[in-house]
């Protein structure tokens, strides 16, 4: 009889530790996607950056390569 009743025991405690584990997961996820929502916002912004950069240097030398305009001359 003890067996059945350390058994019974055994499997409540193991049912309320499963029931808290699904509540930590559950948590653990909406961190997993607080996270992944920053790193694709993170990635967005310094492509953005990148991409005005690139514009930025691509006006700059194609102004400087270009011959003076006739007005100046």
């Amino acid at each position: 009889m003890a067996r059945n009743y350390s058994y019974h025991y055994c499997c409540d405690d193991d049912d309320d530790v499963d029931d808290d584990d699904d509540d930590d997961v559950d948590d653990g996820y909406d961190d997993d996607i607080i996270i992944i929502i920053i790193v694709i916002i993170i990635r967005i912004t310094v492509f953005s950056v990148v991409i005005i950069i690139a514009i930025i240097i691509i006006t700059l030398s194609s102004s400087s390569s270009s011959p003076p305009s006739p007005s100046s001359s």
